[in-house]
């Protein structure tokens, strides 16, 4: 993790599985979905069960969910700061000046 987790991500939960189930998300589907760290397929399945849909039908809409989710985040993004995690400027500097392949990777869609 390199940034402060932000309301968009949030909302782009709340909207992308909206718009994908037809059924009106609430942020309080997402709330305790586990233990910090979770990826966005975790917290997807998770949010679905919690409204009675089965990861089987959730599963064959996964690249419908991650192309809503994302929409829905550049839309809000826009608004937030982002703000980096304390360290992580200076670990990234600090590994680029030793010539280091960097890259990232992600749980997220």
């Amino acid at each position: 993790t390199i940034i402060k987790s932000t309301r968009a991500h949030t909302k782009a939960f709340v909207e992308g599985l909206s718009e994908v189930f037809k059924i009106d998300f609430k942020e309080e589907d997402l709330k305790d979905a586990g233990p910090p760290g979770m990826t966005d397929l975790e917290i997807v399945l998770v949010a679905g069960e919690r409204r009675g849909i089965p990861q089987s039908e959730v599963i064959p809409k996964l690249k419908e969910i991650s192309r809503a989710m994302t929409e829905a985040f550049k839309k809000h993004v826009k608004s937030e700061k982002l703000i980096l995690l304390p360290g992580v400027k200076e670990l990234i500097e600090n590994l680029a000046s030793r010539s280091f392949i960097l890259g990232v990777m992600t749980g997220n869609f």
